[in-house]
């Protein structure tokens, strides 16, 4: 074999296992640049909206024997708004809920801007528990604290949520206050004015007498 043929086919195989090595990096360049495009992340903590579910409600009735019973019925709290305070962090219902509601199981989806991961602390301890929203039944039998970390893990922001529900019946009216008559008490200050007018009036009502009677007695020529 010629020797010049003999010392190019070493050179052959090195030029193709190297052109096969930039081939494979390229590729792999090509791959993780395409994976860092694909994936975005983001640093927004914002509950946008905040919405609850159907919730159960127990009411009392008395039956035509005179006893006392509970049941228990169902109904959608979508209606109900819950307003959002961006400024100072708080959510909450303007509209009290219907009376006997059972706060203490409410079902709430919460959304957050550009899948923000939402937590529910403890209400015993600074714990955090994962947020399923639309399912997880949570207790609002006081204000409760909904975490929102941004889906970058770099920042969270917390948010005071409270669900108040009616503690009185539609159409009753409850006297807090009476006086020993059974009445309504009155408040001192207005209790004072009314005696104020009242003793302006008898006084008034005495000049005119007066004022009649001199008149009276001049019409006479009494001096």
């Amino acid at each position: 074999m010629h020797p010049n043929l003999e010392n190019e086919y070493p050179m052959k195989r090195f030029l193709q296992a190297f052109c096969g090595l930039v081939v494979a990096l390229s590729m792999l360049t090509s791959c993780l640049s395409s994976s860092d495009e694909d994936t975005t992340t983001y640093n927004d903590v914002v509950i946008t909206s905040f919405k609850l579910g159907t919730l159960n409600r127990y009411l009392h009735t008395t039956s035509k024997s005179g006893a006392d019973s509970v049941f228990k019925a169902t109904y959608s709290a979508s209606n109900f708004k819950m307003n959002i305070d961006q400024l100072n962090d708080t959510i909450y219902n303007a509209d009290s809920l219907l009376v006997g509601t059972d706060v203490a199981h409410v079902v709430c989806t919460v959304t957050t801007k550009n899948s923000g991961i939402v937590f529910l602390k403890s209400m015993t301890s600074d714990s955090l528990t994962y947020f399923s929203s639309g399912s997880d039944s949570v207790d609002f039998t006081r204000p409760r604290v909904f975490r929102v970390y941004a889906n970058d893990g770099s920042c969270f922001r917390d948010y005071k949520v409270s669900v108040t529900a009616s503690q009185q019946t539609a159409g009753t009216f409850l006297w807090t206050v009476a006086d020993k008559a059974g009445f309504p008490a009155v408040d001192d200050a207005a209790e004072r004015s009314a005696r104020t007018c009242n003793d302006r009036l008898r006084q008034q009502r005495n000049c005119r007498t007066e004022c009649l009677d001199r008149r009276k007695q001049h019409l006479r020529g009494d001096r």
